[in-house]
C-alpha cells in the first residue's frame, strides 16, 4: 500500500477495488459504498498507425477529501479531484478532473447537480 494514504474514521465498501499505481489520497471520515472502483493508470490512446498496445499507460493521482460520500458502484478515474463535502451519486463515473466542494455530483460523465446547503437537513430527499 505505499502509494495509498486513508485518513482517520474513513471506510472502504464490501468488494470495492482500489488499483493504486500512483498516489491515492483519501481523507478523513470518507464513506464508500459497496463495489466501488478507483484507479490511477489508464491507457495512451494512439494514432492508427500504432498497435493500441503499444501506447503504454499514463498514471494520475486521485485525491479524496475529508467529509465525502461515494454511492454504491461509483468509478473514479485518473486525475479525478474530490473536495471536501463532494457527494458521488451511486453509479456515477467520475472523470479526471476538479469538483467544488460540497458539491452533489452525478451521472456519465459525472456533473455537478446541486450544492449541499449550510441549511439543508436531508439534501437528498428536497
Amino acid at each position: 500500500m505505499k502509494n495509498i494514504s486513508i485518513s482517520d474514521n474513513s471506510s472502504i465498501g464490501d468488494r470495492s477495488q482500489i488499483i493504486a499505481a500512483a498516489k491515492i489520497k483519501i481523507g478523513s471520515n470518507v464513506m464508500m459504498g459497496p463495489e466501488v472502483l478507483i484507479l490511477t493508470q489508464n491507457h495512451n490512446i494512439v494514432g492508427q498507425n500504432k498497435l493500441l498496445i503499444e501506447g503504454g499507460v499514463n498514471k494520475k493521482a486521485v485525491y479524496i477529501g475529508d467529509d465525502v460520500w461515494i454511492g454504491a458502484r461509483s468509478i473514479i478515474l485518473p486525475g479525478a479531484k474530490l473536495n471536501p463535502g463532494v457527494i458521488v451519486a451511486a453509479g456515477s463515473i467520475v472523470v479526471g478532473k476538479e469538483y467544488p466542494a460540497y458539491a452533489i455530483i452525478g451521472g456519465n460523465p459525472a456533473k455537478v447537480i446541486k450544492y449541499r446547503k449550510e441549511s439543508d437537513q436531508d439534501v437528498l430527499n428536497e
